[in-house]
């Protein structure tokens, strides 16, 4: 098939660029030629991403009708979402899919939910109106000899109410303030941490195109909207927390359980420490003798952990110019029918869905079927 023949029709969205950016080979095999991904492989990355992105795109919603979501509801809106990206054709397989699935379901529940909700929940996100959340865009550019289509969705844009201190962060780790009135584009991330040396070039392709749209489709403020990496790992509070003394505040309750002490009648504490008696409640089940079994969480480090610390996100750089001339290149590069294997050198060859039918170049150029 050769590039007229596919181009064409296409429609270019900010996803295609970026994977055509990251690996042509990809690009070729997914967008080009139609093949079917392997989601197992990656462990139905594509999958918790859609399903992150509803989950927050309904906390936010709730948040703009004055309602602050649980992690119950973020949680409902996420299971569905995920359940509905992996499919039944998944479930239906069997053997190791299906179980890798199931285990995939529990990392959603566990990790991706509480993320979201802590995400959602910080103070900071209050002072936000979110004006668009998967915010569809269509911009037609033509040419003497040609009409380009482009289309995507921008996951949420958003006005602040009021000044925001520390609300994001540059590359050079320098925190931002955002100030009332200023309108802010987000991209939500679901995957790896982002390195803070990165921020700047990280995602600004992705983030020029939204904003791009944005000034096409004449939204106030678009020119200087604040370009946004709302990745959720980097707000995870799972980290050392220390009172005002500097003592580390444990996240669960520690000491001897209460419980344990009554049933064994013990009044002093130190005498206490040393016996290695077993107690057992009404129903004959053992009792701990500490509380660190029990996890339960600790209040004082839940409040400390409820306030803002540090930025609540990351900020792209500002070369809109750069960015949009990578973007015009890619696609002319993809158009030309370029598609020369990235190789292991990016190193997401190990968790590709494409990695299977990847035609490689050998060192004399010819194509070889990877097993």
């Amino acid at each position: 098939m050769t590039g007229g023949e596919w181009w064409a029709r296409f429609e270019w969205r900010q996803s295609t660029v970026a994977t055509y950016l990251r690996c042509p080979r990809r690009f070729e095999l997914q967008f080009v030629r139609g093949l079917e991904p392997d989601d197992s492989r990656s462990g139905f990355a594509m999958a918790k991403g859609t399903a992150s992105h509803k989950g927050i795109q309904h906390a936010l919603e709730m948040q703009n009708r004055g309602h602050v979501p649980s992690e119950h509801d973020i949680a409902v809106a996420t299971v569905w979402a995920w359940e509905d990206a992996v499919g039944e054709a998944d479930k239906d397989s069997g053997g190791d899919v299906y179980e890798r699935i199931k285990d995939e379901t529990m990392d959603v529940l566990d990790v991706h939910v509480p993320r979201i909700h802590r995400v959602a929940t910080d103070p900071r996100m209050r002072h936000i109106r979110w004006e668009g959340l998967e915010l569809e865009f269509r911009m037609v550019e033509r040419g003497k000899s040609y009409e380009r289509i482009y289309r995507g969705t921008i996951d949420a844009v958003g006005r602040a109410t009021t000044r925001i201190p520390e609300f994001s962060s540059n590359g050079q780790g320098e925190l931002l303030d955002l100030e009332a009135g200023e309108l802010i584009v987000v991209d939500w991330k679901t995957g790896a941490r982002t390195a803070l040396g990165r921020a700047p070039r990280a995602l600004n392709t992705q983030l020029a195109f939204y904003r791009q749209a944005l000034i096409s489709m004449g939204w106030r403020g678009a020119r200087g909207a604040r370009l946004i990496i709302g990745n959720f790992q980097d707000t995870d509070r799972r980290i050392i927390v220390r009172d005002e003394d500097g003592v580390n505040i444990p996240r669960y309750m520690k000491g001897l359980n209460p419980a344990w002490l009554e049933a064994l009648g013990f009044i002093d504490g130190e005498d206490a420490k040393a016996s290695k008696k077993r107690a057992k409640d009404a129903e004959g089940k053992n009792i701990p003798k500490k509380l660190d079994k029990l996890k339960i969480p600790n209040p004082a480090y839940l409040l400390a952990t409820q306030r803002p610390r540090g930025h609540l996100f990351h900020e792209c750089g500002q070369r809109e110019a750069e960015a949009l001339r990578t973007i015009s290149a890619a696609i002319k590069g993809a158009e030309a029918g370029l598609f020369p294997a990235a190789g292991a050198a990016n190193g997401s060859c190990e968790f590709c869905p494409y990695v299977r039918p990847c035609a490689a170049g050998d060192e004399d150029g010819n194509q070889t079927e990877r097993d």
